[in-house]
């Protein structure tokens, strides 16, 4: 296998992939369903990260990596004492290709992590349009690694430990088809046992918390159609190996616009974003989505 410049591997030895839209919201996603309905959606994701930033400063322009994921979702609705409930599980698989002075590194291709979700809604008043959601998240390690593949770049599908969350979220209408939608959540991260070091030993990768507060705008244009803005900033989430001190601190500020489109025969979902400014790692130039999702 061919190697990169030594300059890329000096800058990405310990750098990790977090996948973005572990727990990223659609605009409307803060609108507890109507109970007893079960839905299946399946999305294709692709991303487009270029350039190497570390602590705001780009420092390898011609650093590269594309990822394409498609998702299959399968979620119920019920209700809990009267408060409306969603439960849903999240598989993927992956293909993560290294670029540019990564190209020489091998490609990741496999089935990524098992997410498992429970949402529940407290306070839902459907004739005023407001919610308020609370949800929890499980990410269990199902997905293929191999901790050769971190060497220089991780770029396994799964990440070889457990993952968990916590969201809260409000939406509300507001006026003239005006609606808006904001949340926060905590994600933590158990160790990794598994990560290659750079003498060749397996060392522990931990990583610590990650906040993400999101905040979305919506536009119903006609009834099928609703349009959506949202804006994110993620911050936390410093990793060490082997005891080492922590760095790598991501302080991220993207975005996401969405056009959500009901069909006779479901919904329709594209959506279009990226980053505004990143901190450390890759800078993600563009994210696509198509999700199509068929309600029972």
């Amino acid at each position: 296998m061919a190697k990169p410049p030594p300059l890329v591997i000096g800058l990405l030895v310990g750098l990790w992939l977090t996948p973005a839209s572990a727990i990223d919201l659609l605009p409307t996603d803060g609108i507890a369903p109507l109970p007893g309905h079960t839905a299946v959606q399946l999305s294709y994701v692709t991303s487009r990260r270029a350039g190497y930033y570390r602590h705001g400063d780009e420092l390898d322009s011609q650093a590269k990596l594309r990822m394409d994921q498609v998702q299959l979702r399968i979620g119920h609705s019920f209700e809990v004492a009267d408060w409306p409930a969603y439960v849903y599980a999240q598989g993927v698989e992956r293909d993560t290709a290294p670029g540019g002075h990564l190209s020489g590194l091998d490609n990741g291709t496999g089935l990524g992590d098992l997410t498992l979700v429970a949402a529940l809604w407290p306070y839902a008043d459907r004739t005023a349009g407001r919610y308020l959601g609370l949800a929890g998240y499980l990410i269990l390690p199902t997905g293929d690694y191999d901790p050769a593949r971190t060497l220089q770049l991780n770029v396994n599908p799964g990440e070889n430990r457990l993952q968990w969350a916590l969201q809260a979220g409000y939406s509300s209408n507001l006026s003239d088809g005006w609606g808006l939608m904001t949340a926060i959540d905590a994600q933590w991260f158990g160790d990794n046992d598994a990560w290659l070091g750079r003498d060749g030993r397996q060392v522990t990768q931990a990583q610590q918390v990650l906040w993400t507060w999101q905040t979305a705008l919506t536009y119903t244009v006609a009834k099928p159609l609703t349009l959506g803005l949202t804006y994110y900033f993620q911050e936390g989430a410093a990793t060490r190996l082997a005891g080492a001190l922590w760095d790598n601190e991501m302080r991220v500020h993207r975005y996401t616009a969405s056009a959500i489109l009901w069909l006779p025969f479901g919904r329709l979902v594209l959506q279009y974003g990226g980053d505004l400014q990143t901190e450390n790692g890759l800078f993600e130039e563009e994210r696509v989505a198509v999700r199509f999702m068929k309600v029972f």
